[in-house]
């Protein structure tokens, strides 16, 4: 059986690693638990179940981590077996797994020729009755051959949900430099030096780069504010900043791009109180262009019985004004306009003036500043009288 040498990893036959010392490591708190060989061999049943070790970590043929719902990989596998395992990885299969299951050219060939199967990759093959959905594109992206390939940049952000890259559609992998991966031109393919197994974890049973390299790698594409939209959402969500640092520290100088304009945006972050969104830092951003400066989060308090009224996106407290910047998502739907109305004239009635700002308000900001500097004289004319 041929061999490749994957830094200390070996490669077996027909692209499954295998790690001859199984030596298995507790994950550390921001990957998950990954399961040793024995375990998996236990969860299985079966004594031919092939590993893909990236370097410590045992990974199931295919490329995606040990799970009990996949069926181990075995020579002789009925089609019931592959039929769980096409509904598993959204109706792909690569040639790596075929092989390992014996899985002949002649019966891949008149899969194709039926036109049950279509090749969707070098080798990757996927069912014709499946859906073709972006998930699906990035399980094939995963399953290239010469992989494995993990998914990082922006189709890792969408993964992890970064504020931001919801409605990514691009695919972008990494692969180590002593890889010779085949990917189809609709994948980015990124070749780094090194790629150690702290900066891979699974989302939704895909292999991808953890929260904090892939904030490295976004930062890495040159956009300060996607990247700084990203890094506010994931600081809301209470990642450790010390990971995200660290982590950009240990890429830093292995040809990676980001460690420091993402260590510059941690700097002006950790500390300080958060906007509760990248919506709300931008719209401050623009109105402080104008000298407008304001208050993140304000709460005010009902007079009468001391509860909190409402908190405030931006104020100016001593004049009484308020920005709430608003969303369809969050305010869009009947009854949040409906809370959002009986909120304001609460408001109105403690002397409270509030000015709405849509996204697309920030199109116009000249006009937003007018807006708002004419609800603050008019305030102050009627706190001062002149």
């Amino acid at each position: 059986m041929p061999f490749w040498a994957f830094d200390d990893c070996q490669v077996a036959g027909g692209g499954d690693f295998v790690d001859p010392a199984h030596r298995p490591a507790p994950a550390p708190p921001t990957t998950l638990p990954l399961p040793t060989a024995a375990s998996a061999k236990s969860r299985t049943g079966s004594q031919n179940v092939p590993f893909w070790a990236f370097d410590d970590c045992q990974v199931a043929g295919g490329g995606d981590f040990v799970d009990p719902d996949i069926p181990a990989l075995s020579r002789g596998m009925h089609d019931a077996g592959l039929s769980a395992l096409f509904a598993r990885q959204r109706g792909v299969i690569s040639s790596a797994q075929l092989d390992t299951v014996g899985y002949s050219t002649k019966r891949r060939r008149a899969r194709l020729a039926s036109g049950e199967w279509t090749t969707a990759a070098p080798g990757v093959f996927v069912l014709a009755s499946s859906p073709d959905t972006w998930h699906q594109r990035a399980t094939i992206a995963t399953l290239c051959r010469d992989g494995p390939l993990i998914l990082s940049h922006e189709a890792a952000a969408r993964l992890h949900g970064f504020d931001g890259f919801e409605r990514c559609t691009t695919i972008h992998v990494v692969a180590r430099r002593s890889q010779s991966p085949r990917v189809p031109s609709w994948v980015t393919l990124h070749r780094l030096r090194t790629l150690d197994r702290a900066d891979v974890t699974t989302v939704q049973g895909l292999p991808v780069t953890t929260i904090a390299t892939t904030l490295v790698h976004i930062a890495g594409l040159g956009d300060t504010d996607r990247t700084a939209q990203a890094l506010d959402g994931v600081l809301r969500s209470g990642v450790s900043p010390r990971w995200i640092r660290e982590t950009g520290d240990r890429l830093s100088g292995r040809g990676v791009r980001g460690p420091t304009l993402l260590r510059a945006l941690l700097d002006d972050r950790v500390g300080k109180r958060l906007p509760r969104s990248w919506f709300q830092r931008l719209a401050k951003s623009i109105l402080e262009t104008s000298g407008l400066k304001l208050l993140d989060e304000y709460p005010v308090l009902d007079p009468s019985t001391g509860r909190l009224l409402a908190e405030l996106d931006l104020a100016n407290p001593e004049l009484a004004v308020g920005v709430e910047c608003q969303s369809w998502r969050h305010h869009g739907s009947p009854s949040a306009q409906r809370k959002d109305l009986t909120r304001k004239r609460r408001l109105r009635a403690l002397g409270w003036e509030i000015v709405d700002v849509w996204w697309s308000d920030l199109k116009r900001p000249d006009e937003v500043i007018e807006d708002l500097l004419a609800v603050i004289n008019r305030q102050r004319k009627m706190r001062t009288g002149s």
